[in-house]
């Protein structure tokens, strides 16, 4: 059962009449600055993936044409590089949150055919994340403590104090306890030469891990879990444009793993026939009878390891089966790292995508538009 209902938001929203953005710096309500700034032309970009998401948007009334000069004075307490940045969309009175992060980047514009004004770019904990490199070994002996060993530093507990990020779900990595498949991680776990975002990428990489921020919140999680699907979108809900594609190029029947444990010179193996279904008949099946990709990995040094290898390479392998883009009305309840249904529009283009990303754009000529970009491993 879909977590929203589209005609239910659809009354919620009024009809979708006025469309709004609003945005809170410092924790501050922007709209109420006695300045006479007014910030539009809202751009958001959220991602489940290992990119940062991103917001931008232009402040207007921003240059004093007199004197020939921008008004920063008035806007540095909201805009100042390293501010903490909260975007919030919907329609009249009823918004929510979209984005969460810090000003990143302020340009200013003038002449052309533009008219003056101040361009905000926003970044979201990752942006903070990836600064420096640096090499350390971790106290923790295994990889989801390592992460969370991370985000105690201090320069991160400022960052949740000043609100850019607000809370943490990190999931435990299955080399948690020595028990489990593959054992504890390496006694000794070193950062070398990484910054913390790129070993917190590895760290989601080694193990088929999602690693995003939502509207605050990082998430640091098996991929596609908690299996929620958000709302069912088709021409008569929503949906203004939709293109929906499957590929059989790249897909295959068997995924191999291949290491070496260097002490007992073993060779070390794991491997898996694939049966998502990729078409109506047995034609695309029959094309990749037989076929297999094979992965030979040095980091691959035990059972376990190899594991983790065969289910990240079966993600990138299955999930770019079928690809979805759709733009739709702006919903604010549409997020990337959920799924949501394609439902009425005839089969196979009917069928149930996991968003991967979402751009949510609010400005006076469109309104606020939705885009989504969802992937699939099967045909429903």
């Amino acid at each position: 059962m879909a977590a929203y209902d589209f005609n239910t938001l659809k009354e919620k929203y009024n009809d979708f009449l006025e469309p709004v953005a609003e945005i809170t710096a410092n924790k501050k309500d922007f709209s109420k600055n006695k300045g006479g700034y007014i910030a539009s032309d809202v751009i958001v970009e959220l991602t489940c993936g290992y990119e940062a998401s991103v917001a931008s948007f232009s402040v207007y009334n921003s240059f004093d044409r007199e004197d020939g000069k921008f008004l920063w004075e008035g806007l540095k307490d909201y805009f100042s590089l390293g501010s903490q940045i909260v975007v919030r969309a919907g329609y009249g009175n009823s918004v929510s949150d979209i984005f969460t992060g810090f000003v990143s980047k302020v340009n200013f514009i003038y002449g052309g055919d533009e008219m003056p004004h101040v361009e905000i770019l926003c970044m979201d904990i990752k942006g903070v994340m990836m600064a420096g490199s640096h090499e350390n070994q971790m106290t923790s002996t295994n990889f989801g403590d390592s992460v969370s060993e991370i985000f105690r530093k201090g320069v991160y507990e400022k960052m949740k104090s000043s609100g850019i990020f607000t809370q943490l779900s990190l999931t435990p990595t299955p080399d948690k306890n020595s028990g489990e498949k593959g054992g504890e991680s390496d006694k000794t776990i070193e950062v070398t030469g990484e910054s913390d975002y790129e070993f917190t990428v590895r760290a989601a990489k080694r193990f088929n891990y999602e690693f995003f921020t939502d509207c605050g919140k990082v998430l640091f999680r098996k991929a596609r879990t908690p299996e929620v699907t958000l709302m069912s979108l088709n021409a008569s809900r929503g949906v203004s444009r939709l293109s929906v594609e499957y590929d059989i190029i790249g897909q295959v029947e068997n995924v191999q793993v291949r290491g070496t444990d260097y002490g007992n010179t073993e060779l070390i193996t794991a491997k898996r026939k694939l049966n998502n279904t990729i078409s109506g008949s047995s034609r695309a099946k029959q094309i990749i009878s037989g076929s297999k990709k094979i992965y030979v990995d040095s980091s691959v040094k035990s059972p376990g390891d190899a594991d983790y290898r065969l289910e990240n390479a079966i993600e990138r392998i299955t999930y770019g089966f079928g690809l979805m883009h759709c733009r739709c009305r702006g919903l604010p309840e549409l997020k990337p790292g959920n799924f949501i249904e394609i439902e009425g529009m005839g089969q196979p283009p009917s069928n149930k995508f996991y968003l991967i990303e979402v751009k949510h754009s609010i400005d006076d000529e469109e309104g606020y538009v939705t885009e989504l970009t969802g992937k699939t491993d099967r045909i429903k």
